[in-house]
């Protein structure tokens, strides 16, 4: 396996996932949201998180 394909295939698993949470956020099952997981990382700010 090379860089190329590694990176491909998360690209994808990335893609995948954030499809099924915001699917499972949408049909109220969590309230975890992605963008605020990762936003939260850069940022303390709440408000921002998302963006």
């Amino acid at each position: 396996m090379n860089l190329l394909d590694t990176l491909v295939w998360g690209g994808i698993a990335t893609v995948v996932m954030t499809a099924f949470l915001e699917g499972a956020m949408y049909r109220g099952w969590t309230r975890m949201s992605l963008p605020f997981i990762l936003g939260t990382m850069v940022t303390s700010n709440r408000r921002i998180a998302p963006f």
